[in-house]
């Protein structure tokens, strides 16, 4: 049975309304029924937390795919970690996974008005732009997350009312995403 790990933050675990659910991975089932889709999505932490936790969580269970979707904290003001520490926990996360079975998503766009002063738009934009870097040297699966949630033209209209989680719409957007990047990962491990 092919394995697939969600691998991520709150917006992985599917945080909605102060509680964690099964938004996205419900979503990803549809997709792929005959798989096992593990959520391994704590809301909070970064790649400084996921290093600490991706052999226990994710490479104990051997894997076929695994999306790796940090960031949005990471750039945030009170967990503020450097571009460089960043930039370093994406590339040995990518090592430890595999780039073959590694999708990475980049963090996504957040509200302004709302996550302005804690994730500046301008440091979300450096960030974006070093995990789309990493994953194309590295060769793995990239969800452009950010641009694909800019170019809807109403990107606000994925998140819920605090400018940082996903809302049902958003989550149906980021799952048809995830489920075509997961799609071509597979076909990739195939040849």
């Amino acid at each position: 049975m092919t394995k697939i790990i969600l691998f991520g933050d709150s917006i992985t675990a599917g945080y909605s309304k102060g509680k964690v659910t099964d938004q996205l991975t419900r979503r990803i089932k549809v997709s792929f029924p005959a798989a096992d889709v593990v959520n391994a999505g704590i809301p909070g932490e970064t790649t400084r937390e996921a290093l600490l936790r991706v052999s226990r969580d994710v490479l104990e269970y051997t894997p076929d795919v695994v999306t790796l979707f940090f960031g949005a904290n990471d750039v945030a003001e009170n967990r503020h970690l450097s571009l460089a520490d960043y930039e370093a926990n994406l590339k040995q996360l990518i090592s430890l996974i595999g780039p073959k079975r590694t999708v990475l998503v980049t963090g996504p766009y957040t509200n302004q008005q709302e996550q302005g002063k804690q994730r500046p738009l301008s440091r979300i934009e450096a960030y974006v732009e070093s995990a789309l870097r990493i994953g194309k040297d590295s060769l793995c699966t990239t969800v452009p997350l950010y641009e694909m949630m800019q170019r809807s033209g109403r990107p606000d209209e994925w998140l819920q009312s605090d400018g940082l989680h996903f809302f049902e719409a958003g989550y149906t957007q980021l799952a048809a995403l995830m489920t075509e990047a997961i799609r071509k990962t597979m076909k990739g491990r195939e040849r």
